[in-house]
């Protein structure tokens, strides 16, 4: 522990994590987007976001398949960006989806959790000036971002988020591991995480919101105006060290021990022979320090007949946390 902070253990010493996170900021949650791809961009107003802070997206969704209505072929849609401007998020797609065609899913939505992080300002907490232009935050205004659980897996197929955490419904799933073949994706609706090409051995941070804090004897604790505990040290904040585009090709993340938020960055396919294509999930590998899209789980299969069929390459931006700060 020589890198200077405020350290940190809420498992009697057998972790330790840093509150001056080395350029990570403290964050809140603020509303999860649910966006269908009728048309290429939609632009959201993000009405409870605060004056001194900064928006971040947390893609849940990167991919879909949609199927039926006028046209009987099956159509990729992924994420081709995402904008900020000031409390305003641009969702744009790589395709529209055909009129009156359906998710193959049954799910015809996209969905993004929207985040701010906390600016240095007039709010009561703690601050730490951890380069010349930024700060870490952890403020009377922090009601969520929360690691609400930790557990190391080995997994070759699926893993389920236990349903006992807090705030299990709005959680974000992140997670490190480092293998040469297997991609990692997540099912939000059914909170799964699967693994294809494993086994690997997965260390899963769940983050959350919108639930009364639990209340540990002893340690570091912040209250807002309203006398309600917005941050204890039972619990270690979501911090952003950086964010990468995630595509089909090897990127270096800068961290030794990267985590990313789990979900699913896109769709892929393979003709398998004749008119039949496989179509497939997109997930994310890991490997050391770098990250890129590859092809996860099968879920449908279609006759194309004499027809062409083309899929986006995945594009979607995610952010970044150091593992070493949860294990």
């Amino acid at each position: 522990m020589a890198e200077v902070g405020c350290w940190i253990t809420n498992d009697n010493g057998a972790t330790y994590y840093n509150l001056n996170g080395g350029g990570g900021r403290a964050i809140s949650f603020l509303q999860r987007i649910q966006s269908a791809p009728d048309k290429t961009s939609y632009t959201y107003t993000i009405s409870n976001k605060q004056a001194k802070s900064t928006l971040f997206v947390v893609p849940i969704t990167g991919g879909k398949v949609y199927q039926g209505g006028v046209s009987a072929l099956p159509r990729g849609v992924g994420i081709a960006g995402i904008g900020i401007n000031g409390n305003q998020v641009t969702i744009n797609f790589s395709d529209t989806k055909l009129e009156g065609q359906g998710s193959i899913d049954g799910n015809p939505w996209f969905y993004f959790d929207v985040y701010q992080s906390i600016d240095a300002g007039d709010n009561y907490g703690l601050y730490f000036l951890n380069d010349l232009t930024s700060f870490t935050s952890i403020t009377d205004v922090m009601t969520s971002g929360l690691c609400v659980y930790r557990t190391t897996v080995t997994v070759n197929g699926e893993w389920a988020v236990p349903s006992g955490i807090d705030g299990y419904g709005n959680c974000c799933v992140c997670a490190n591991w480092d293998h040469p073949s297997a991609v990692v994706e997540f099912d939000n609706s059914r909170k799964v995480m699967t693994v294809t090409g494993g086994p690997a051995t997965i260390n899963v941070a769940v983050f959350s919101n919108g639930f009364n804090l639990r209340m540990p004897d002893y340690g570091l604790f912040i209250y807002n105006a309203q006398g309600v505990c917005t941050f204890n040290s039972l619990y270690i904040p979501f911090f952003i060290k950086g964010s990468l585009s995630v595509n089909d090709n090897w990127q270096g993340t800068g961290i030794a021990k990267p985590m990313v938020p789990l979900c699913v960055t896109g769709v892929d396919f393979e003709k398998t022979g004749g008119s039949i294509i496989q179509i497939f999930n997109k997930g994310i590998m890991m490997s050391g320090q770098s990250v890129r899209a590859a092809r996860g789980k099968n879920t449908a299969k279609y006759n194309i007949g004499n027809y062409g069929i083309s899929f986006p390459g995945s594009k979607l931006p995610i952010n970044i946390l150091d593992g070493s700060q949860y294990f």
